[in-house]
């Protein structure tokens, strides 16, 4: 993850904040930018690969929001397992990373 092209730019492009279940928060200008950032990043495949193992995680992975995550996660036939149960672990691990350089 250290080699991701997010770890370069402002956190809320990727996890902006929410409203309403609505999909417009991944459409603002800097959404848009970050999805362009992921398109080039060297950890993309990781980053879509992790993206889709888990169910219903918040913000932009891969380029792709939570919405269609879950589209190509039907199309692909992939079942998603509970966010939750791993969300923090990577989380922390993103968190020591960033101050490890």
């Amino acid at each position: 993850m250290k080699d991701a092209s997010c770890a370069q730019h402002d956190p809320e492009w990727w996890f902006p904040i929410e409203v309403g279940g609505t999909k417009a928060w991944s459409r603002t200008p800097e959404a848009m930018m970050a999805r362009k950032i992921c398109a080039t990043c060297p950890a993309f495949d990781e980053c879509k690969d992790y993206s889709l193992r888990f169910d219903n995680i918040h913000g932009i992975w891969a380029g792709l929001d939570r919405h269609e995550r879950r589209e190509l996660q039907e199309q692909s036939g992939i079942k998603p397992e509970s966010f939750s149960d791993s969300y923090r672990p990577f989380m922390e691990y993103v968190q020591r990373a960033g101050r490890n350089g």
